[in-house]
């Protein structure tokens, strides 16, 4: 584990590395890809100034094809963790920026027993058509 003055040093290291990416998210050759992680590849990946976006497939809901964009920040806290505080705001331009702004996008909270909480990650479940719950701009036969 690393002491105090590594971690300081990690972070400090992190935020010169993220200082020099661009603002806005672009796209990560596979061969810098992170690892497949319980047998899961990503579809995409992305990175940017502050964010490292992976796209991953998930079931379909339905006959509703469905994907999942895991976010997180480039930069870790002083205790080793990726930083906190993802605004709501940055994960609609993420989905966005990712080719996703059609998708209708929804974070899950599932039943306490099935909580897996391991990093600071947020992840958009996004779907090619719309749940019939939500807000919408115009008319919709969804009733």
């Amino acid at each position: 584990m690393a002491d105090r003055a590594e971690r300081r040093r990690l972070v400090r290291e992190m935020e010169k590395r993220a200082a020099k990416r661009p603002a806005e998210l672009t796209p990560v050759p596979e061969h810098d890809w992170p690892g497949a992680r319980g047998g899961e590849r990503p579809l995409a990946v992305w990175l940017s100034r502050v964010y490292l976006v992976a796209l991953y497939s998930a079931p379909s809901f339905g006959e509703v094809e469905v994907r999942r964009l895991s976010v997180n920040r480039t930069t870790v806290d002083n205790r080793g963790g990726w930083s906190q505080d993802i605004p709501r705001e940055d994960l609609q331009r993420i989905k966005r920026e990712t080719g996703h702004g059609g998708w209708y996008g929804i974070e899950v909270y599932p039943c306490e027993q099935d909580v897996v909480n391991v990093a600071n990650m947020r992840h958009l479940w996004l779907l090619a058509e719309p749940l019939p719950i939500g807000w919408f701009s115009g008319p919709t036969d969804l009733v």
